[in-house]
């Protein structure tokens, strides 16, 4: 299946969940920010190097998965997800972790590991 067949399947039944984890991926297609049921989105293995800023369009997510992608530097916008407590980075070619995610004291599972800082 398609990433947007993916996409157009969660929004068809209000999904809550969404794996995308896996596909080759070196950019997201706009339909997935009108996902505003999301919680959980996996977006790990893939080989995206930047996220967008409209990542902040999904206020539900609780858990967001990013291990093993190219990023660079993440948007402001996942720091100011007001639900988000499960986060997991690693295997990124991070250059430094922003300090907000330090100030962010509800984390309930964090993934740092394989990071080059």
């Amino acid at each position: 299946m398609t990433t947007k067949a993916r996409i157009r399947q969660a929004a068809e039944s209000g999904a809550t969940e969404l794996d995308l984890s896996g596909l080759g991926l070196t950019e997201l297609p706009p339909e997935l920010w009108e996902l505003s049921a999301l919680t959980k989105l996996d977006l790990s293995w893939n080989r995206l190097t930047s996220l967008p800023p409209e990542i902040g369009n999904l206020t539900r997510l609780t858990e967001l998965y990013l291990q093993e992608n190219h990023l660079t530097s993440l948007p402001p916008e996942v720091w100011r997800l007001p639900r988000l407590v499960k986060l997991d980075i690693g295997g990124n070619p991070l250059p430094e972790l922003p300090p907000e995610l330090w100030q962010k004291t509800d984390w309930e599972a964090l993934g740092l590991s394989r990071l080059n800082l």
